[in-house]
């Protein structure tokens, strides 16, 4: 059972790895648009922004203030190498942009984390005070399908021999053959 769960933590977390890895092969592509068709200034700064927000939002506030300062970097060579024109005022605008995203992303991506965490959390605990009655208890929608039950009716069901799937009159009907009177069974479902 441990190992079930050590697996199912480790997937949750892979794709967690997979964004900020995605997000840095997809900032070293556009600059590598920006390199083979000479389009710095067209593109701009502003091209390599998204990566930024991306690594930030998944790493946290130093990873993407790293991520704006090699993101800067590669557009200020990108732009020299094609000949653009760069004032320190231009360069401190960028900088002084990227900063701002890459911090606020960051910001934004620890709180959703921490969001995430308190629902989590309440939900066990919902489902722990479910799960501790002794009675059967389910939610169902309005045609009668089981959305929610707790470990009490399903331990019934499984004993019952009640099938998982379909409406709950459905599920109940379908063990009337094994009562000793089926048909007033029937009737009283």
């Amino acid at each position: 059972m441990r190992s079930v769960l050590a697996v199912n933590r480790h997937l949750a977390r892979s794709p967690r790895r997979l964004v900020p890895i995605a997000a840095i092969a997809c900032l070293l592509g556009t600059f590598a648009v920006m390199m083979l068709t000479d389009t710095a200034a067209e593109i701009g700064a502003i091209g390599l922004a998204p990566w930024i927000g991306l690594i930030g939002y998944e790493l946290g506030t130093a990873a993407g203030l790293a991520a704006a300062g090699g993101a800067i970097g590669l557009w200020i060579i990108a732009m020299e190498a094609q000949g653009g024109s760069l004032s320190a005022l231009t360069i401190a605008i960028r900088v002084a942009a990227f900063v701002v995203f890459a911090v606020s992303s960051s910001i934004v991506g620890r709180r959703m984390r921490e969001s995430e965490r308190a629902h989590r959390t309440q939900a066990a605990l919902q489902s722990e005070l479910i799960d501790s009655t002794l009675d059967g208890i389910c939610l169902t929608d309005a045609d009668g399908n089981v959305l929610i039950s707790n470990a009490p009716l399903r331990r019934l069901s499984i004993e019952l021999g009640i099938p998982v799937v379909g409406t709950v009159p459905d599920r109940l009907l379908a063990v009337a053959r094994r009562t000793t009177e089926p048909e007033r069974y029937r009737t009283r479902m």
